[in-house]
């Protein structure tokens, strides 16, 4: 079944049901970069190194649905960090290929459980502690997490290896950054998105794409004979993103 374009035409139509036009062309790309890059080929001289690689995204991505509330708003807000972080970590390319992944992973329980048990045998205590801290970040954008939501949170720690003390050090610790009231995090956050466009706190929406477009052509990537700065087009994508959602 594998190589035969099932995974694509997919992503065609889930895209399309909850998105239209748009959102259907935007995921049969996705959906053919999957079939491209991380799905295994038949092929047994495949590096062993790259297969791990790519099953450890895969259960990422079904433990970050797993932390996604029921709260329609929230969702939201949700989905758009877990985007924001994959494309941070991973670039844009593969970053919104496994948010499209992770969106379409169904994290029962059982599944949950494989997940994490995989990503045990795949990566090293410092790299699990890192999926648990992002999975945490993900939950707190909730405003309130029930004492049933903790202890899941908790068990998700446990299950990847970490002691009871770990797990809710690294909680705690994950919580930090959303202290702030969500108005003034606003104000701080849209300041410093602003600075990385080159703009001033009042420009529209029109400026914002003309100051984007301007920086893309100067920092992307597949531009300038790869000597572009990764983290500041990185930077300028997060900024550009954040102020047109707004």
């Amino acid at each position: 079944m594998v190589g035969s374009g099932w995974l694509k035409w997919l992503c065609f139509a889930v895209g399309w049901q909850f998105g239209g036009p748009g959102l259907a062309f935007m995921s049969f790309a996705a959906g053919h970069y999957l079939e491209k890059h991380w799905l295994p080929n038949g092929n047994p001289s495949d590096d062993q190194q790259g297969q791990d690689y790519r099953i450890a995204l895969q259960e990422i991505a079904v433990l970050l649905h797993a932390a996604i509330t029921h709260s329609t708003e929230i969702q939201q807000q949700q989905w758009r960090y877990i985007r924001q972080e994959f494309r941070k970590r991973y670039g844009i390319q593969e970053g919104d290929a496994l948010y499209l992944l992770s969106r379409q992973t169904n994290p029962t329980a059982s599944r949950i459980a494989h997940a994490a048990e995989k990503l045990v045998s795949l990566l090293n205590p410092n790299s699990r502690l890192q999926v648990y801290l992002m999975f945490c970040r993900v939950r707190k954008i909730q405003p309130t997490l029930t004492q049933t939501e903790l202890q899941k949170t908790l068990l998700i720690g446990r299950g990847l290896g970490l002691s009871p003390e770990e797990a809710k050090r690294g909680f705690q610790q994950s919580q930090r950054p959303f202290i702030y009231t969500k108005s003034v995090q606003n104000q701080t956050n849209n300041a410093r998105y602003y600075a990385v466009l080159g703009i001033p706190p009042n420009a529209d929406k029109t400026q914002i794409r003309k100051a984007y477009r301007k920086l893309v052509l100067q920092y992307h990537p597949d531009r300038n004979g790869g000597k572009s700065d990764a983290e500041k087009f990185r930077a300028i994508q997060e900024a550009y993103d954040a102020l047109m959602e707004q």
